[in-house]
């Protein structure tokens, strides 16, 4: 569950708040892996930012996009752990 929702724009810095949980408990995950990448449509992905949640089941971090990329792009927030993963997709303003 996204805390704010993504803002991704080129050459921009931009916050990734997560909190990982549990569908049916809503109990936090703690230490779920979360990777933050950059996709387009020209070019292969590139990893930008990888971490875990905390006790808390929470993740926060920044991420500072190229000034530029070719093609369309999109960012991709993972989070995996033992219960399952999921990912969610924002595109990249020029």
């Amino acid at each position: 569950v996204l805390e704010k929702p993504l803002a991704p724009v080129f050459g921009k810095l931009f916050d990734v708040q997560l909190r990982a949980r549990l569908t049916n408990s809503q109990n936090p995950v703690r230490g779920a892996d979360v990777a933050i990448r950059l996709i387009s449509s020209l070019k292969k992905a590139a990893p930008l930012l990888n971490g875990k949640t905390d006790e808390e089941g929470t993740f926060h971090g920044q991420v500072e996009l190229p000034p530029s990329q070719p093609g369309h792009c999109a960012i991709v927030v993972s989070c995996a752990s033992e219960f399952g993963n999921d990912e969610l997709k924002a595109l990249v303003a020029s």
